[in-house]
């Protein structure tokens, strides 16, 4: 009995059950492969990604799918994690079509956890998220979503964890070339999107390790370094001398091998991959967690960015329909009819395909592209009012930063939501606006997403008139004190923020200096677009070297006049601003070195600013307020400025001495005395494109509306 009690203990507490393994015997195996593609059903709708059942079949056919699992894996003595190894392969291959399937079988499984019901919102009603943190906002939009939460707070299946992140091993290895795919970045996601596995579990088996990452960010610190400087080393110089004849008989010398890298296998790096799958089927507070994380993803890995614009657009689009009044027109993105040789043709129809790809890519001609997972977007919380744009929308813009310029109609909706919450509610009767109050907390709010986000992101921008004017059309509504230090900080520190606006600036003051070294009379209609491009974007740099030039070259004034046609109102204004930084400059001399004379660069820059006014309607209260002041300061230096702006905008040109024949003809008549002292200016040999300028009345409006009319006229006498 003793003999016979101990081998019963011994095969209870100490022998291993041996299990079939794939190695060993594959029958059972194929034949749990055979049941799994055999019984996914019908695939998902191509056109919307939703399953074409109804949720009650899906589950019938689940029970009895699962139900024939369990009996191959008693049949055949199968791993239960090798069973689940071959169940998540299965998964990933038929993930864009079946992912319904798969997870309600995977509920029915060991693996799953216990499923909890959230609290009962009322989908009608409006969340309330003011004065909640980010985690709390992106809980309530998972509480407000129609599908079942399940345990996601508390702990998934290790083991499932584990047999995954066993998968994202096998990509590790130094022998194995492919990087790892995309369903398996997207499987993990949804996965966790569905509480099945939580990210902690997942992390540690994803590569590369913290110094990997760390070494990451520097590489790609160094990759913007090398940016700047290839940005500043100019191509002509690099390129090869020209052979003359002597040296073309020479033998060439070959080509240097280039230096291969000591690890030839281009290993992704999983943890910005499932950021990006996160972000993709829209489980936003695990991938956020990993933004919080490295901070730097986003800045080397745009694709994030694209994603965060995505919900951030989806975030707003209510609201923002709520102010559109006109019809919106179709899309050109919607294929036309097109002529041919037997007259009008129907265009064909597009095949709609589903991608793994988010954002979705355009479409083409014959395929229409859609996004496999259409509940990506049941957890985004929506705007629904003004505050909502300052509680979810600008905590979700701080991860997205200036990469807000990958998408100017986020730009164009939120700047005009935040245009209409500045202006007020027109009235009903005379339709006009009621503008806020200087002190109002939403202008605070404002001011500072323009100086944080939309100037910075506009100089990301590039040739885009339409955010430049939206921009204006939200700068407008500060007043000159505002405007001016918004544009001082995007002048000298903006461009030193962030590594993709240093490349950015000296990509800027290359181009700049280029056009302006080749500007003259000849090229004023072939540049004058690219100086447009450069102005709508970046108008500081590219006026402040334009300034700089003008006061070292006074010929140059009149061709940069002339070139600036095509430029916006806000490009004005910062040139305004440009010009008074550079008249208050302390550092320069007001003086030539026998006293008496103005300086050349002061003299160049009044009669600059005279022609820029004369020919277009720029604010011009700032510069004569700047006058004044130096007038009552003692500074009557400034006061060639004042002769430039009458003698160029008015007409009257001060002269010093007059001829017999002008003396003579000052006895007549108001013609005949223009025409013997300003004929060019305001008589008969005037300019034909300047006669519809209406310079002297801009500077009589903007004296009197200024009020500076007496005060100027009282520092001068």
């Amino acid at each position: 009995m003793d003999r016979k009690e101990v081998r019963f203990r011994t095969s209870l507490f100490y022998k291993q059950n041996k299990v079939n393994l794939l190695r060993e015997q594959s029958e059972g195996y194929s034949k749990l492969t055979v049941e799994l593609t055999s019984s996914v059903g019908p695939s998902h709708s191509t056109a919307t990604g939703r399953p074409t059942e109804s949720p009650a079949a899906i589950e019938a056919r689940a029970h009895q799918v699962w139900e024939r699992i369990l009996s191959l894996i008693g049949h055949f003595d199968l791993d239960p994690n090798r069973a689940l190894d071959v169940f998540l392969d299965v998964f990933s291959t038929h993930l864009a079509g079946h992912y319904t399937f798969f997870l309600s079988l995977l509920s029915l499984s060991p693996w799953a956890p216990p499923k909890v019901l959230s609290e009962v919102v009322d989908p009608a009603s409006e969340p309330d998220y003011s004065g909640k943190d980010l985690d709390e906002i992106l809980l309530i939009a998972e509480q407000r979503s129609n599908a079942t939460r399940r345990s996601n707070a508390g702990r998934g299946s290790s083991v499932l964890a584990q047999v995954l992140g066993f998968k994202f091993s096998h990509y590790q290895h130094p022998e194995v070339t492919e990087v790892t795919p995309m369903n398996l970045y997207l499987l993990a996601a949804i996965l966790i999107r569905d509480g099945f596995i939580t990210l902690e579990d997942l992390f540690p088996h994803l590569a590369p390790n913290e110094e990997g990452m760390e070494k990451a960010h520097k590489d790609y610190l160094e990759k913007v370094e090398a940016r700047i400087a290839g940005a500043k080393v100019s191509q002509l110089a690099m390129a090869a001398p020209l052979e003359s004849a002597a040296s073309s008989s020479a033998r060439p010398k070959p080509p240097s091998p280039t230096p291969k890298p000591t690890d030839s296998v281009d290993k992704s790096n999983q943890k910005i991959g499932l950021t990006v799958a996160l972000l993709s089927v829209g489980d936003l507070r695990p991938a956020i967690s990993l933004l919080t994380k490295y901070t730097w993803m986003v800045d080397a890995h745009t694709q994030l960015a694209d994603l965060m614009l995505r919900i951030l657009k989806h975030s707003v689009s209510t609201f923002f329909q709520t102010f559109v009044t006109k019809d919106r027109v179709p899309g050109f993105s919607q294929p036309r009819a097109r002529y041919g040789a037997g007259g009008v043709q129907p265009a064909p129809a597009r095949k709609q395909v589903l991608t793994f790809w988010a954002p979705t890519p355009p479409c083409t001609t014959l395929v229409d592209f859609v996004f496999f997972y259409p509940e990506w977007s049941d957890r985004v919380p929506i705007c629904s009012s003004f505050q909502d744009l300052a509680d979810v929308v600008e905590p979700l813009m701080r991860f997205v930063g200036v990469h807000i310029s990958r998408e100017p109609a986020f730009i164009t909706k939120y700047l005009r939501l935040g245009r209409a919450q500045i202006n007020g509610p027109p009235d009903p009767v005379t339709k006009k606006t009621n503008p806020l109050p200087a002190e109002h907390p939403a202008r605070q709010f404002w001011f500072k997403i323009l100086r944080l986000y939309m100037l910075p992101a506009l100089s990301l921008i590039r040739g885009n008139a339409v955010c430049a004017v939206e921009v204006w059309n939200t700068i407008r509504a500060f007043d000159i004190t505002q405007r001016w230090r918004l544009y001082g900080e995007w002048k000298t520190k903006a461009y030193k923020s962030h590594p993709e606006l240093r490349v950015r600036a000296v990509q800027v003051d290359r181009e700049a200096k280029g056009i302006l070294r080749r500007l003259s009379h000849n090229t004023i209609d072939s540049l004058a677009g690219p100086v447009a491009k450069l102005t709508h974007s970046n108008p500081c740099i590219f006026f402040a070297n334009a300034v700089n030039q003008i006061m070292s070259y006074d010929n140059l004034a009149g061709v940069v006049i002339q070139v600036l046609k095509y430029s916006t109102n806000m490009g004005f204004d910062v040139l305004v601003y440009i010009i008074l930084e550079a008249l208050s400059n302390p550092h320069k001399q007001r003086l030539k070195e026998d006293g008496v004379n103005t300086s050349d660069w002061l003299q160049s820059l009044a009669s600059f600013t005279g022609m820029l006014f004369r020919r277009y309607s720029a604010d011009l209260t700032p510069v004569i307020k700047y006058i004044v002041h130096q007038l009552y300061n003692g500074q009557t230096s400034e006061i060639v400025v004042l002769r430039e702006l009458i003698w160029k905008m008015a007409g009257i040109e001060p002269l010093p001495s007059l001829s017999e024949a002008q003396i003579s003809s000052m006895a007549g008549g108001p013609t005949l005395r223009i025409e013997a002292v300003a004929s060019t200016t305001r008589g008969a040999r005037l300019d034909p494109g300047e006669i519809t300028q209406r310079g002297p009345q801009r500077l009589g409006k903007a004296l009197l509306e200024s009020s500076l009319a007496l005060p100027l006229l009282i520092q001068v006498a």
